[in-house]
């Protein structure tokens, strides 16, 4: 570089536009009209600490943010300007964009308020701090000291019945920021814990209108199922059941906000969460084929009364085939069976909507296992009623339909269970099953499922 760069070597053109471009960056440098203006005291952990401050580039250049490169510690200073479009997107903390840094205070990144657009200033508190002392000591600043690490377990530490009056009073007001704040909520799932019946109600008022917004943060799920824990008096459930009626689908499809909805399931008496089984029945597809919904309806029928039981049952059946296929559904259909809620009756009529089409249900990695859960806990006639209809047709239409089915991945394993199952449940139909099968077997020597078929045989 110094070779080139030096005044006897011929400079090109392309050389000379990139030299005449050097000076125009250095003015940057220089230019103290467009540093960012800060003001000590304040910043705690607004950027990072190995990096020095940003200052806009010309806008001429198009350059993206450029380094000052003499600046002061980052510790002393506090961002009044710019506002949030003038922050460099790679400073800030995509963490706690999305709901909960971990690190907290000591995070390297600005951790910035969305709906202000300011940096997000901590108290600096430290273990030390509170060496010896008392939480009387601490009147008027426990709600800041909540929302600090080691102010928070050091409040945990102190909390009784004798003091919770004390806490109770200085945190009520703020409560709701306080449970979706990432250590602030430990402290009130204590509080709630201890929290006399009065005051566990007076909570209630006071989320009741952000009940759904907090059971969907990472943060406000675990103060509000801590108070659906110690739901007790009809003004506490008719409280919830006024604000988490008409959010039902949403919460359960929140991987958050459905351990809400099952808490509620499973603490509220039936005449008070029937809204939640009309919810469930009314958008049953949608819930059954979700990853959290399916789970959902599982805790509705071992918590359920058998009329809210009977209704899911039924809307099981009327959409027996669409939910079958279904990654997350089968699974709903099978808890069901196992479960034996009027099992001899639901069981014939899920195969009778399975059986029209039954060799492409048996090829399907979902709705398999839900017929030979079926075959398993079906009676003869539902066991007949499935090997009559792979025996269906013409000798040669059905040793190639089996050989399909036996070749198949999935499809092999209904064949064994209706071999297994078939011996003792339809002697005579098994009879014509294993004689349809056996012409094939020089076929499916090379099959993994050779020697577990012939054994069935």
């Amino acid at each position: 570089m110094n070779h080139i760069a030096s005044s006897t070597h011929k400079q090109t053109p392309k050389f000379q536009s990139i030299l005449g471009m050097m000076p125009r960056f250095n003015t940057l440098y220089n230019n103290p009209s467009s540093i960012w203006k800060f003001s000590s005291g304040d910043l705690k952990c607004g950027l990072p600490l190995t990096r020095p401050a940003y200052k806009p580039a010309n806008p001429a250049l198009n350059s993206g943010y450029t380094y000052k490169t003499t600046s002061p510690p980052l510790d002393s200073y506090k961002i009044t300007e710019p506002p949030l479009d003038r922050i460099p997107p790679q400073l800030i903390c995509r963490y706690f964009n999305n709901g909960y840094c971990r690190l907290g205070d000591k995070c390297k990144y600005a951790h910035v308020d969305p709906h202000t657009g300011r940096v997000v200033k901590y108290p600096k508190y430290s273990s030390a701090l509170y060496h010896e002392s008392e939480l009387k000591d601490c009147i008027g600043q426990i709600y800041n000291m909540a929302r600090d690490q080691h102010g928070c377990r050091f409040v945990q530490s102190k909390l009784n019945r004798e003091n919770i009056d004390l806490v109770f009073n200085e945190i009520i007001g703020r409560i709701t920021q306080l449970m979706n704040d990432p250590f602030g909520n430990y402290l009130c799932q204590k509080v709630i814990e201890m929290c006399s019946e009065d005051q566990k109600t007076r909570i209630f008022r006071e989320c009741a209108g952000t009940l759904v917004t907090l059971s969907k943060s990472m943060h406000g799920t675990r103060p509000v199922q801590s108070l659906l824990d110690r739901l007790s008096t009809k003004e506490e459930a008719k409280i919830a059941r006024d604000a988490f009626r008409g959010s039902i689908v949403g919460l359960i499809q929140n991987i958050h906000g459905n351990h809400v909805v099952q808490k509620c399931i499973s603490r509220m008496e039936p005449n008070e969460n029937q809204f939640l089984y009309d919810a469930v029945v009314c958008n049953f597809r949608v819930i059954s084929s979700h990853k959290h919904g399916c789970c959902v309806i599982q805790r509705c029928i071992d918590n359920g009364t058998i009329e809210q039981n009977i209704a899911i049952v039924e809307e099981v059946v009327n959409n027996a085939e669409e939910i079958v296929l279904d990654q997350f559904g089968n699974y709903v259909v099978q808890y069901i069976l196992d479960k034996g809620i009027q099992t001899e009756e639901v069981l014939n009529n899920i195969i009778a909507k399975l059986l029209p089409n039954l060799f492409n249900f048996a090829r399907h990695k979902s709705s398999s296992n839900v017929i030979e859960k079926c075959i398993t806990l079906g009676n003869s006639d539902c066991v007949s009623s499935v090997i009559a209809k792979l025996l269906e047709g013409e000798q040669k239409e059905v040793q190639d339909r089996l050989l399909s089915l036996l070749l198949d991945s999935y499809g092999n394993y209904v064949v064994q269970t209706c071999l297994a199952e078939g011996k003792n449940k339809s002697p005579e139909l098994y009879q014509e099953l294993t004689q349809s099968i056996l012409p094939t077997l020089s076929m499916l020597r090379s099959s993994p499922y050779f020697n577990r078929l012939q054994s069935l045989l």
